[in-house]
């Protein structure tokens, strides 16, 4: 064991290079497949390691990330998405979301395919998640997964991913957000509302500043 996690810092810190033939390389040496076996061990810190490492590899090119998505890795990174362990959570959701905002259409359409309404049920559950970087990027998930209606030709149908959106609540979680105290958050939420959304339940800069001057308006 103590072996292993600076064994896999090392490659985690290999993953973080702009030279992809090296990615590449270890990919084609089966690295998914070793990650896998880790995702499943007793120890959190190792298991929030193997997601690091992972992250990293979804944050690179979309053929990257879709070696991830075609990987037995992907249900198990779906699945801890939603673990009861924060830490494990937050790292899981950092190699979902690296992969949903760093992939082409063709690869977000792919995981969305995958997943379903369990892919919209994550990402709006994660809107209670505490961390701005992560919150930032969730927001840039979501307007991905949201701009697939238009690629696959869903807006204004039974089958429209907006729609799904708007039925879990994804409405209710965004409007959340406008209330938080990072102003790009506040922004970024707002942005998806006007974008995909009719509702006149926003929030504007100045009702947002009052909600943090103790001086909440109707």
């Amino acid at each position: 064991m103590s072996l292993f996690t600076p064994a896999l810092r090392c490659i985690g810190n290999f993953m973080t290079t702009n030279d992809c033939s090296i990615i590449e390389r270890c990919l084609w040496l089966g690295i998914l497949d070793k990650l896998f076996q880790l995702l499943f061990t007793s120890s959190t810190q190792m298991i929030k390691e193997a997601l690091w490492v992972i992250s990293n590899i979804t944050a690179g090119p979309a053929n990257h990330v879709d070696s991830v998505v075609k990987s037995d890795l992907f249900e198990r990174i779906c699945v801890l998405t939603e673990s009861k362990n924060l830490e494990i959570r937050k790292e899981a959701l950092f190699v979902l979301c690296n992969g949903i905002t760093g992939a082409d259409v063709v690869v977000v359409g792919e995981i969305y395919q995958k997943t379903q309404g369990r892919l919209i049920k994550i990402l709006i559950d994660a809107t209670n998640v505490i961390e701005k970087k992560l919150t930032m990027t969730l927001l840039d998930s979501i307007e991905a997964v949201l701009k697939l209606d238009e690629w696959l030709g869903t807006r204004g149908t039974d089958k429209s991913i907006c729609l799904l959106f708007e039925h879990m609540n994804g409405i209710e979680a965004l409007e959340e957000l406008q209330k938080h105290p990072d102003i790009k958050i506040y922004q970024r939420a707002a942005e998806i509302l006007k974008s995909f959304f009719e509702t006149d339940d926003r929030m504007d800069l100045e009702q947002h500043n009052n909600f943090y001057n103790g001086q909440r308006t109707l």
